[in-house]
């Protein structure tokens, strides 16, 4: 199977991630998407905390220096597994140094680059095509595109991180709603985090309805773990796992 079909996609991702982070949509175009921003999502559940509960929230991207991430990559589409590590070297205001690596056990690379937030990526997008690294470098960059720096994670920013938590993306009462929800709690590399997934209804309204499920930790700046499901079979298709984190 070939790869090149796959970087392009995931790279196309990266638009997203300035800041337009839309809901999927239904065919009815008079539907409007809520942005993950809005509080006026509804939202269901309750944010009254049980005795053994407290609600958090979260804010990605809050980077301390010497903070540590090692992923394992499951491409199940292509077949692939790969190692990323993200290591951030120095924070100084709102400008974030940070060296990432990639290893499938064929190809590898590593680079350091310097951004704020999530545009800190597009330094990977600076590459010469017919380098022997450009391959692996698009690679991460669709990756982690797709994983830790997903737009998708947004949608439960600054959001009450509670177990039953739920919030209306988009859609209509007739079409159906795409949710954001709040699932369960788990734990990857030792780290306790909230086990969250996109939901799309299952109507023929929707079109090209692809599920995202992470897990958040208020204590880390990137999700733990991300997976994407495709919308023709509902299997997964590539999901991203945390293995080492240090804090900073």
């Amino acid at each position: 199977m070939s790869r090149r079909p796959l970087v392009l996609g995931l790279v196309v991702l990266l638009v997203v991630l300035a800041g337009c982070i839309g809901g999927g949509s239904p065919s009815d175009s008079s539907t409007a998407d809520v942005d993950a921003g809005d509080s006026s999502n509804e939202q269901s559940g309750t944010d009254e905390a049980g005795e053994d509960e407290v609600i958090t929230q979260w804010e990605r991207f809050t980077f301390e220096e010497g903070e540590y991430y090692r992923y394992r990559v499951n491409d199940i589409r292509n077949d692939e597994t790969a190692t990323i590590t993200w290591d951030v070297l120095s924070v100084d205001g709102e400008e974030v140094t940070a060296e990432i690596t990639y290893d499938n056990g064929t190809d590898s690379f590593s680079r350091t680059v310097t951004g704020q937030n999530a545009t800190i990526l597009f330094d990977l997008r600076d590459i010469d095509p017919e380098s022997e690294e450009a391959e692996a470098t698009l690679r991460t960059l669709g990756y982690l595109s797709l994983g830790p720096f997903s737009p998708m994670t947004a949608y439960y920013q600054h959001r009450d991180l509670k177990v039953g938590n739920s919030w209306r993306l988009s859609g209509t009462p007739d079409a159906g709603y795409m949710t954001a929800n709040v699932e369960g709690r788990t734990q990857y590399a030792g780290q306790d985090c909230y086990e969250t997934a996109i939901r799309v209804p299952d109507t023929e309204e929707w079109e090209d309805s692809y599920e995202f499920e992470s897990c958040i930790s208020p204590d880390a700046s990137l999700a733990l773990y991300t997976a994407y499901y495709g919308g023709e079979t509902g299997e997964m298709t590539v999901e991203i796992v945390l293995e080492e984190y240090r804090s900073g």
